[in-house]
């Protein structure tokens, strides 16, 4: 149904959901009636990193080290193809925290003995928003929706 065709029992009061729910198509219809929409909606990455360091000397013969790690970051991914759909995203969750600890102990010239500990722990988490558009409400703006807490997170790659 090329070029704006009557869509068969169209209710035309639910024209203005779907057209503010969806983007409008970036080419002309196809034979079969449909058409390709591009976007380029918002896609936002934030990051923190710290880092800590300490060092201590115990002796001549002893020291020790320390030094803890923290990595927290956030993305929001629009979903779909062409792009992604401004109303819908995808937002992940990583941070990475690490710990490691360094005794030293000389017992000669030719002998050392080094103990090195780490730890690390990672989390992330993955959940789904939509919006409803200002198009559909009257003079309040546009409106999140609950956050949804998804199995898997679309194109999860650390940040």
């Amino acid at each position: 149904m090329p070029d704006g065709s009557p869509v068969p029992g169209l209710k035309p009061e639910m024209l203005k959901y779907a057209n503010a729910m969806w983007p409008a198509p970036s080419t002309p219809d196809r034979p079969d009636g449909t058409a390709i929409a591009y976007a380029n909606p918002k896609n936002s990455v934030g990051e923190n990193f710290g880092l800590a360091r300490y060092d201590y000397v115990i002796s001549s013969k002893d020291s020790f080290s320390a030094n803890l790690t923290y990595d927290d970051g956030t993305r929001r991914v629009p979903w779909g193809g062409g792009g992604g759909d401004p109303n819908y995203v995808a937002m992940s969750g990583i941070r990475a925290q690490t710990l490691g600890m360094q005794e030293t102990h000389v017992f000669s010239a030719g002998m050392v003995n080094v103990a090195t500990l780490g730890y690390r722990y990672p989390q992330t988490s993955c959940f789904s928003q939509g919006a409803i558009p200002a198009a559909l409400l009257s003079g309040v703006g546009s409106a999140r929706l609950p956050r949804q807490r998804l199995r898997a997170c679309p194109e999860a790659t650390p940040i």
